[in-house]
């Protein structure tokens, strides 16, 4: 009797080692599984796509860039998107008010990411920079200015160079197995700047990356007794800011008014509509992160001189929508 007690007793003890094994594997397994939005051994889609917020310079009738590769940062280093066909040349300009131009679809490592980069056909700002941008008919790299008045191309320079690219940040995710669709907004605004004297034009990296699933956007119209400032002349903006971040002493500080309003999440120009009312006029903020947003309409006299004119706050905005019928009164 006692023998079969003691038997009893290892059989006992043997499966509870072999119950405290298996408690052990599986919380190994489960800690070695990877945590979320960092990289696994699959392969998910960046559907990749390109748009820009409005030029002021009513003298500029086109902002052309020639993407020749993308790269993305990964495990401390830059790699190249094999997938992306290149060259593609693109005027910015025709790519606002919402609209958009799909680059590819790359195959990368699922996981997330917070930068990638284009690779630009463009001029690298050297000793002999002026000489080529002034010579009479130069030739341009791919990336380029154009005029209204006919006025030669006029090359594009990048302060860094060629070597680092031109850089947008953002984070996403490459679900494994899945796509996820990003737009890189370009501000050439923001970006294309006049190098003083010189003659020379500089492309400064000024783009932000957007998961379109997580965005939304705005659709309003400015109405106004008389208004003032609202041809291509003397254009009139909306900026998007978010809520409680427009400071207007702050944004409106240095004699360039180009550099002015250099917060806002993005802006629009607000187009003369084809409603009976002609004293209202319509603007679209697009690709905008959910949140609430404070608009703020700036207009323009003929020598280009900026007044904040309206403001409007606490526009809501959800992922996947339109917040719609948003009026600005002057």
């Amino acid at each position: 009797m006692k023998t079969e007690r003691n038997s009893a007793r290892r059989a006992l003890s043997s499966a509870a080692r072999v119950v405290a094994a298996l408690v052990i594997f599986a919380f190994l397994v489960t800690a070695c599984e990877p945590a979320l939005g960092s990289s696994s051994d699959g392969d998910g889609i960046l559907r990749l796509s390109l748009t820009d917020a409005p030029l002021l310079d009513e003298e500029i009738d086109g902002v052309w860039i020639t993407i020749s590769g993308i790269e993305y940062h990964r495990n401390g280093s830059w790699q190249r998107a094999e997938d992306f066909e290149g060259p593609q040349t693109y005027n910015l300009l025709e790519l606002t008010d919402g609209e958009s131009a799909l680059l590819g679809e790359l195959a990368l490592p699922a996981g997330q990411y917070n930068q990638i980069r284009f690779l630009l056909d463009i001029g690298d700002e050297g000793d002999d920079a002026e000489e080529e941008q002034n010579g009479a008919g130069a030739t341009t790299p791919g990336s380029y200015l154009t005029f209204e008045d006919g006025e030669d191309e006029r090359a594009l320079f990048v302060p860094s160079g060629l070597q680092t690219g031109y850089k947008a940040v953002g984070s996403f995710t490459v679900p494994e197995n899945g796509t996820v669709d990003v737009t890189a907004d370009f501000d050439a605004r923001r970006a294309v700047v006049k190098a003083g004297a010189s003659g020379l034009y500089l492309l400064k990296p000024v783009i932000r990356l957007v998961v379109e699933n997580q965005a939304g956007k705005i659709s309003g119209a400015v109405e106004a007794d008389a208004v003032d400032g609202f041809d291509e002349a003397s254009p009139a903006v909306v900026y998007a800011y978010e809520q409680g971040a427009f400071d207007e002493t702050a944004e409106t500080e240095g004699d360039d008014a180009s550099e002015w309003f250099a917060n806002a999440v993005t802006s629009a120009l607000v187009r003369s509509s084809d409603a009976a009312d002609h004293d209202t006029h319509e603007f679209t903020l697009a690709f905008l992160a959910e949140g609430a947003y404070h608009l703020v309409l700036v207009t323009h006299d003929g020598d280009g001189e900026a007044t904040v004119a309206a403001e409007l706050e606490d526009v809501d905005v959800q992922a996947g929508e339109t917040t719609e019928g948003i009026v600005i009164e002057l």
